[in-house]
């Protein structure tokens, strides 16, 4: 009996949930008011940090890779926006 793909991805993802709930209560504890800065917020980790550090009354900021970030309060991008085409 293989362990079928249900089973694999149920793991991943209680793994994923449990990295970002570790993130904000064993490692930084964060309260009420407090600001949370993360890199590379377009991860899974990273979308559920953002997700529960705001049910929490934390107040998330992103720092993507790329645009299209998931809901910080203040999403900064660490490359500049590509300007407009101009001949």
């Amino acid at each position: 009996m293989g362990i079928t793909r249900r089973v694999l991805l149920t793991s991943l993802a209680l793994s994923i949930a449990l990295t970002a709930a570790l993130l904000l209560s064993d490692i930084v504890a964060l309260k009420a008011g407090d600001w949370i800065v993360q890199h590379v917020a377009n991860s899974a980790v990273g979308r559920l940090v953002i997700g529960m550090a705001k049910r929490r009354g934390s107040r998330p900021v992103t720092v993507p890779r790329r645009a299209g970030a998931y809901g910080g309060e203040k999403v900064t991008y660490t490359l500049p926006k590509p300007q407009p085409w101009r001949e």
